[in-house]
């Protein structure tokens, strides 16, 4: 199947808040708490089917794919998504997605590595994060199960590496708080102008029980 863009967000529905509303159609408000409403995916279990599918641009929340190519298995209620390339914010990358349906609630495992993004774009796009800039390579590995958001998210484990390339991190101005100590009192080493430059960032974490620790 091959189509010229492809937006998901009106197959998965608005998703819902934490009290069980229903948000809009255009995200995750990220200022919400994980929902505690059952997460219903029987539909995974209405067909069998082996497709490999190409698009364009291909739109999910508010994440926006340049292009991609997906082999995908649906089988019994198991979904198995093999991203064999996709284009996104001046990158690329690959990665596994596999969502079980069989049980109630969701079972999940996703593997992801990319590399070359802009990190502005694509952090403000996925998580409304837009104080970091550069180039971002990034490279995750993932599993979790529940029959609600919260759920699902207290016990996602895994790893997940994270490395910033030639970009800055916006809001306050490390060097200059470390040349001035005025400046660590005052609002010259911080604030919507300052800004700490960086040619390397990066960072390691374990994700056990859904909380995320770096060293």
């Amino acid at each position: 199947i091959t189509l010229d863009a492809l937006d998901v967000n009106p197959y998965l529905g608005p998703p819902p808040s934490a009290d069980g509303a229903a948000q809009t159609a255009q995200g995750v408000n990220v200022q919400e708490p994980w929902g505690n409403a059952p997460i219903d995916m029987a539909g995974l279990k209405a067909v069998n089917a082996d497709l490999k599918l190409t698009t364009g641009q291909l739109l999910f929340q508010k994440m926006k794919l340049d292009s991609a190519v997906m082999d995908i298995a649906l089988k019994d209620g198991v979904m198995n998504a093999k991203l064999n390339r996709f284009a996104l914010y001046g990158g690329t990358g690959s990665g596994v997605l596999t969502l079980d349906g069989r049980a109630a609630g969701i079972g999940m495992t996703n593997q992801l590595s990319v590399r070359g993004v802009n990190a502005k774009s694509f952090l403000t796009d996925a998580i409304a994060l837009d104080a970091i800039s550069g180039v971002a390579n990034v490279d995750m590995t993932i599993k979790g199960a529940g029959a609600t958001q919260q759920v699902l998210m207290n016990n996602l484990s895994g790893n997940a590496k994270f490395a910033f390339e030639n970009g800055a991190v916006s809001g306050f101005d490390l060097a200059a708080i470390a040349h001035d100590a005025k400046a660590a009192l005052s609002s010259s080493g911080r604030g919507p102008n300052a800004k700490t430059t960086f040619s390397t960032m990066s960072a390691s974490f374990a994700l056990a029980n859904g909380v995320g620790t770096t060293s």
